[in-house]
């Protein structure tokens, strides 16, 4: 996998580049008519002399393994690479993302490794930043820990690389910024002012923490970060935080909260066995009898046509139903006959009606018979 190992600033003022750079408090390791180089920490910070203007600008470069392979694999995902030169610091190639930044590949001849200087990270400050994802993500294969709509990071080995939206007015209008962390930024502030550098910005906390803003001579943006120190001790502030609690073999009872009534245990029910309430033992019904159900009691058969109402059904007094008899029974007979020729008269049936007629005639008879007598 690609590592991100220098951010290259082609210029045609290399001693002016190189004051500038060797006031933020950084030093050059490797000097020359062409070339300078700075000691920093995860990445190489350098500077080339180019008589060109066109090629003046800033170059991320990454290091691979292979550079052949690595050449073959961008071009089967359509990333279209230089033809690779031989140099005496090793093999290298060049390649350009879709808003035209360009990208060195190289191949070291020995090994490299980034110094020991103030921290470096780069932000490629992006116009689309949906499509440049895609090309650093999909294309050029690097991981992207963090994805958000305002900062994208990529993971290309230890020095810190991102995607921002390009922004007018700030140190993200640029395609490319430049970023270096400091420790007490405030406080190497104040020096660095001392020393003659020019700060477009002084240290500020916009929330995202502290931030400075300052730009060379070429007018490439300079970020200054603050980190914090480390410890004499190596011990982080999050270790001297995290101090042991307790012995787990024998847990501790602490009071969480007041007790809410008197004489209740201010103990954890975390910590501790939890005591609950025990639920009150349900009242059992009582079961309903025979002997005490509901009986019947039909209006009229008590004593003077009232209601009969014992309290039970073995109670020898209860009212008991008898069938009706006299003049009930012959009203009875009554509705029943005339229910039964009303229906005779109404059936559709033959039979039923020449029934029905032959009574009706036997009746107008019986009534001329009596009328003449």
């Amino acid at each position: 996998m690609d590592r991100f190992s220098h951010i290259l600033i082609f210029t045609g003022d290399l001693p002016a580049m190189q004051r500038f750079y060797e006031t933020l408090g950084l030093t050059a390791r490797v000097q020359s008519p062409y070339y300078a180089e700075f000691d920093t920490g995860g990445a190489t910070l350098g500077v080339r002399a180019t008589p060109d203007p066109g090629q003046r600008g800033v170059r991320l470069q990454f290091a691979t393994d292979d550079l052949e392979a690595r050449v073959g694999e961008l071009a089967d995902r359509d990333v279209a690479c230089e033809p690779i030169a031989d140099n005496p610091w090793g093999r290298t190639t060049s390649c350009a993302d879709p808003e035209g930044n360009r990208l060195g590949l190289w191949e070291p001849a020995q090994r490299f490794e980034a110094g020991s200087g103030l921290a470096l990270s780069a932000v490629i400050n992006c116009r689309d930043m949906a499509g440049m994802k895609v090309f650093y993500r999909d294309r050029l294969g690097f991981a992207t820990p963090m994805d958000s709509a305002w900062w994208v990071q990529l993971s290309a080995g230890v020095a810190g690389l991102g995607l921002h939206p390009h922004s007018e007015g700030t140190h993200h209008a640029c395609p490319i910024t430049i970023g270096l962390a400091v420790p007490d930024l405030r406080g190497w502030h104040e020096e660095a002012v001392a020393r003659g550098v020019a700060f477009t910005a002084p240290p500020n906390d916009g929330g995202f923490g502290t931030f400075a803003d300052a730009m060379d001579p070429d007018g490439n943006p300079v970020m200054l970060r603050d980190v914090p120190e480390m410890p004499e001790s190596g011990e982080t502030l999050e270790e001297r935080l995290a101090e042991s609690y307790e012995d787990d073999a024998a847990p501790r009872r602490a009071a969480i909260r007041k007790p809410i009534r008197k004489r209740a245990k201010a103990t954890s029910r975390v910590a501790t066995r939890p005591q609950y309430r025990t639920a009150k033992p349900a009242k059992k019904r009582r079961r309903v009898t025979k002997s005490v159900a509901r009986v019947v009691s039909p209006r009229g058969t008590g004593p003077a046509g009232t209601r009969m109402k014992p309290k039970r059904k073995r109670d020898p007094k209860r009212a008991r139903t008898k069938p009706a008899t006299g003049r009930r029974q012959k009203a009875e007979r009554r509705t029943f006959k005339s229910q039964k020729q009303a229906i005779a008269g109404a059936s559709r049936r033959k039979p039923v009606k020449r029934a029905s007629r032959a009574r009706t005639a036997k009746r107008v008879v019986a009534r001329g018979r009596n009328a003449k007598r």
